[in-house]
């Protein structure tokens, strides 16, 4: 007789990851309270057809969309471990690839990560860099993180793409989103007349996120006539192009030159590809991105005369 212990040892747990953690082993538990009650002899069958069972399970984990982002903009596909939370300065989590190998990431190694369908980004806040999951993404964004020693993400945080960040407020919210949140007139009256509460942060996200893109329009582009000639003061094509090259050579040099400092900006790589794709786009560079870049690079005189320099060759 086979002995009552557990048939399917919860070793095989290892090979699934946290996410998956708690209902593999209900269902263990539950398998093996069955299979204790069954003769092995009799059920090699039903033993069989459960853990192919099991690997189906494993395979179809594997098939997850969940991967990192390097610094250098490489994509790793794997299972993702976001360690528990201690008293390091700097989140890490484990990667778990396809073929078996577990490679290990700091916060500053990355610039962001999908798990779980949740997109998570590298944020230092409190002199911490830390794994924040992204709620509303834009210039202003608001950020879930976890305190110190937690292993939820309960916590909300404001952050701004130039570096200011505010935790969302509990008490006293009119009085400090209003400070908060100056910059655009709009919105600061809507909340100093509570007319915008807590309840409405998400609306007042979204307003704020589009008035400064609105004011950040320094440039107008106008329409493009058939004939040259009907456009005055405005050089296009060839002139366009080279003066658009001259600008991803220099904003290159910067990113050159960052990447070779010692200065500590988790939001740089974000900023320098949204600069460089408008460019690349012929969009329009507003300008809470160029005050974001300056801002990103504060601590060297020289690169932030480099980006000056930018300004000075985008179109008037």
């Amino acid at each position: 007789m086979i002995k009552p212990e557990n048939i399917i040892d919860s070793s095989i747990l290892e090979s699934v990851e946290s996410n998956y953690y708690t209902n593999f082993k209900r269902l263990i538990d539950f398998m093996n309270m069955k299979l204790r009650k069954l003769r092995m002899k009799r059920n090699v069958k039903v033993f069989v057809e459960i853990l192919i069972f099991l690997m189906a399970i494993g395979l179809d984990a594997y098939s997850q969309d969940d991967y990192v982002v390097t610094l250098a903009g490489d994509t790793i596909v794997g299972f993702i471990i976001i360690h528990q939370n201690s008293n390091s300065n700097i989140d890490q989590l484990s990667l778990k690839v396809k073929e078996g190998k577990r490679r290990q990431f700091m916060a500053t190694d990355l610039r962001s990560f999908w798990l779980d369908s949740s997109m998570f980004r590298t944020i230092k806040y409190i002199d911490r860099y830390q794994f924040m999951e992204v709620q509303m993404d834009g210039y202003l964004s608001l950020l879930k993180y976890r305190a110190k020693g937690d292993m939820s993400f309960n916590n909300q945080l404001l952050h701004k793409m130039d570096g200011a960040q505010q935790e969302v407020p509990r008490l006293g919210f009119s009085k400090i989103m209003a400070k908060f949140l100056s910059e655009c007139p709009v919105v600061l009256k809507k909340i100093e007349e509570k007319e915008y509460k807590l309840s409405d942060l998400e609306a007042i996200i979204i307003e704020y996120n589009n008035c400064i893109d609105s004011k950040s329009r320094n440039i107008l582009v106008p329409e493009v006539s058939e004939n040259k000639d009907d456009i005055p003061g405005v050089t296009i094509n060839s002139a366009s192009e080279q003066q658009s090259n001259t600008v991803l050579t220099m904003l290159e040099d910067i990113k050159s030159r960052f990447e070779s400092s010692n200065i500590e900006s988790a939001d740089f790589n974000s900023i320098y590809s949204d600069i460089r794709l408008k460019i690349i786009s012929e969009e329009v560079i507003p300008n809470y991105l160029i005050d974001a870049l300056r801002n990103s690079v504060s601590q060297s005189e020289e690169m932030v005369k480099m980006v000056d320099a930018i300004v000075e060759y985008l179109p008037k």
